[in-house]
């Protein structure tokens, strides 16, 4: 009986310390709390679908930062200050070790209204409903239908970092240079702190 209770006790100190939130243990400097994820969310399992057929999958985040934005086809005049910003970065910074990922999340047989600089230096991807709630969860972003079928959403730039963690979240109004700065000031301090 007493081996019976020191294994039910054993098994219920497991239980409770997988149930305990991630701690982070970064000091994260005053002017990048407003940005940082504490602690960086992982990303659960996804499977997203781009237009010519291939698949995304989490991998496709490792080994590099990669700006992640949600959005629809009937987002405009909203998006279109996020898509400029976006079209400015991967003109400035965009190469092997930067992405951009545009995830479609409403009108999913139709393409977003990139401007064509964007549409070729990013990638659009596409996420069934049910993935969207599980990255809704991991992201924070939100997005609903009113009542005539208009869908409402918040227009967050997200950074996703090489080990493929939601990282930091930059919250409209920004500019262009307003987020490659902070870009690299999270990279610095990525590569103090991971």
């Amino acid at each position: 009986m007493l081996i019976y209770l020191l294994i039910v006790a054993v098994l219920l100190g497991f239980m409770l310390q997988a149930q305990q939130p991630p701690v982070d243990h970064r000091i994260l400097p005053e002017q990048l709390k407003p940005y940082l994820l504490s602690p960086p969310a992982e990303l659960p399992s996804i499977l997203l679908r781009r237009d010519d057929g291939y698949a995304l999958t989490a991998d496709w985040f490792n080994d590099k930062w990669s700006f992640v934005y949600f959005s629809h086809q009937q987002c405009a005049p909203d998006c279109l200050a996020v898509f400029s910003v976006l079209e400015n970065l991967a003109a400035r910074i965009a190469d092997r070790d930067v992405q951009i990922l545009l995830v479609r999340i409403h009108d999913l047989e139709q393409s977003l209204l990139l401007p064509d600089s964007l549409a070729q230096s990013s990638t659009e991807a596409i996420a069934d409903p049910v993935l969207l709630a599980s990255l809704g969860k991991t992201f924070d972003f939100w997005f609903f239908e009113d009542a005539t079928g208009q869908v409402h959403q918040h227009h967050s730039l997200y950074l996703v970092d090489p080990k493929g963690r939601v990282y930091a979240r930059m919250n409209p109004p920004f500019t262009s240079l307003a987020v490659h700065r902070l870009f690299n000031e999270v990279r610095r301090f990525y590569a103090v702190s991971e």
